[in-house]
């Protein structure tokens, strides 16, 4: 599946929360956002992706986390939601998005779209100028 194919429109979280139901391997849908999105081909939803405050409490106002990002398969649809997340989250002041993924995961679809590993978790600064911004940026 081409980007090109892709589109995205916002959708509820009770919409949300149902795809995630259905298509989620091992998470539950969660309980608040401060918004998600919805990746549609032709006429049929292939995924959505979750964004609220952070679940750690040590975070600032400025970060927000992406809860969840389900699809159903279709390629490309997690990094064009990923990239998605980081888009909407910058145009509403948020300066960082972070995210956790399973040991197991590989991280493919974070890195398409310039996120990186830092400990035990994925981010996006606003601040990444270039890639030594990037790695020597500290988020303690």
């Amino acid at each position: 599946m081409r980007y090109a194919d892709l589109r995205l429109f916002p959708i509820s979280l009770v919409e949300a929360n149902a795809f995630i139901a259905r298509h989620h391997r091992h998470h539950q849908p969660v309980v608040g956002h401060k918004f998600s999105l919805a990746c549609w081909v032709d006429d049929k939803l292939v995924g959505v992706v979750t964004v609220g405050r952070p679940v750690a409490k040590s975070y600032d106002d400025l970060t927000l986390e992406v809860n969840r990002l389900c699809s159903d398969g279709t390629p490309n649809v997690p990094s064009f939601l990923y990239a998605a997340a980081w888009r909407t989250a910058k145009a509403m002041g948020y300066h960082r998005v972070i995210t956790y993924t399973l040991d197991e995961e590989s991280g493919t679809s974070l890195r398409a779209v310039g996120w990186t590993h830092t400990h035990h978790f994925w981010r996006f600064l606003e601040l990444r100028c270039s890639s030594a911004t990037r790695q020597s940026t500290n988020l303690s």
